[in-house]
């Protein structure tokens, strides 16, 4: 009897224990084997069997529980940060007022890019996006960033990149909803890109809201609550040629709206762009006002600029009125205004332009997507209307 009440406890306690914790203590396995050695002196269990039972405790415990300091941590290397991402867009396009000898469709791969973002260093970013659309081959991104906090609050872009100016230009064209940004964005900024440094800042709890507002919601991202920068002001891929540089300003808040995103920001560009066209030099200004309300399910986005280039005062604005019936798709009406020059085609070219922009985008998979748009566009010189069908595939 005295055996078996000893098997019965023993049982008990090594069942027990490896179910009380993930992994047992070095105090509660020395504790089980005290206890086993007893019993084998007893002639209560044999050496075999006591030998079988701190095997099977173990195994049950999941072998003891090792300290792991820090420095035992596995270490990402630099190349562990690299990642790879891009998008494609295919097109056809209708010009149904295509003069006589002039062709009225054709299909074109509009973009096609290739972006490669690392992290190389502590508190250091890099970004390369080249871009292989309508036959040619463009550098469109060539940066580099430093944080200057450890918070990355602060931070030094240097290199090709976006102009922080306005929402659309910085906003990710991937993002885009109609075929193309507004005549502003298209004259003004071409590209939307060009090379210097700007400085960044963001406040603490901006950066998530900026963020949330580019993956779900068509947003720009973070480029800051401030952004002040000096650049070149030739353009994207063009070489600075004169003295002169161009300064920008962007001044930028969202907020919540209710229980909805919402921002408003205004932006200044200046500086001396060198036309080629008219072979001298022009004073280059631009104040720029917008505001963004996302789908859900209406929505709103707006822009209103006025200055100077080509010797000719600018001004006009856009807006575009938004509907997300569900999740899979945005309509979209844009009505968009442009007068005066448009940049870097000389002297006397009077561009007043309007034009009205209906679209679809429907959404097959969070990759892909299909765009259908009919442009009533009204110029000086005539109807210049286009229908056009885009599939854009990100990775």
């Amino acid at each position: 009897m005295r055996r078996v009440v000893c098997l019965f406890a023993l049982a008990v306690l090594v069942v027990a224990l490896p179910h009380t914790a993930p992994a047992q203590k070095p105090s509660e396995r020395a504790y089980v084997d005290a206890v086993l050695d007893g019993l084998v002196k007893a002639g209560v269990v044999t050496a075999d069997q006591a030998a079988q039972i701190k095997k099977d405790a173990q195994a049950a415990a999941g072998g003891p529980a090792e300290a792991v300091t820090p420095s035992e941590k596995p270490k990402k290397g630099w190349t562990d940060t690299v990642k790879v991402s891009g998008y494609g867009q295919t097109r056809f396009q209708w010009y149904p007022d295509a003069g006589p000898g002039e062709a009225d469709n054709e299909l074109l791969v509009r973009r096609a890019r290739v972006k490669v973002t690392a992290k190389p260093v502590e508190r250091m970013e890099s970004q390369f996006e080249i871009d292989l659309g309508q036959g040619e081959a463009t550098v469109t991104d060539a940066w580099l960033q430093y944080d200057l906090d450890p918070a990355g609050q602060w931070r030094l872009r240097a290199g090709q990149q976006r102009v922080p100016f306005g929402f659309e230009v910085p906003q990710p064209t991937q993002s885009v909803l109609p075929l193309e940004l507004s005549a502003m964005g298209r004259t003004m900024l071409p590209g939307s890109r060009d090379t210097g440094a700007v400085v960044y800042w963001t406040g603490a709890g901006d950066r998530e809201l900026f963020e949330t507002a580019r993956k779900e919601q068509f947003g720009t991202g973070d480029y800051g609550n401030i952004a002040v920068g000096v650049l070149n002001g030739q353009g994207l891929d063009e070489p600075e040629v004169n003295d002169s540089k161009h300064v920008v300003l962007r001044l930028t808040d969202p907020f919540m709206l209710g229980k909805r995103y919402a921002e408003g920001g205004v932006s200044y560009w200046t500086g001396e762009f060198y036309s080629a066209t008219a072979a001298t030099e022009f004073d280059d200004e631009l104040l720029g006002f917008h505001f963004y309300l996302p789908p859900s399910p209406l929505g709103v986005q707006a822009e209103y600029y006025a200055g100077e280039t080509e010797g000719a005062n600018i001004d006009g604005f856009y807006g575009m009125g938004l509907w997300r019936p569900s999740d899979k798709g945005v309509a979209f009406a844009r009505f968009d205004q442009y007068n005066g020059p448009r940049k870097g085609r000389g002297l006397g070219n009077a561009f007043d332009r309007h034009s009205w922009s209906l679209g679809y985008a429907h959404f097959l998979n969070p990759n892909t997507k299909v765009t259908v748009e009919y442009d009533l566009v009204d110029t000086a010189a005539g109807d210049d209307d286009l229908f056009g069908t885009q599939l854009q595939l990100a990775f």
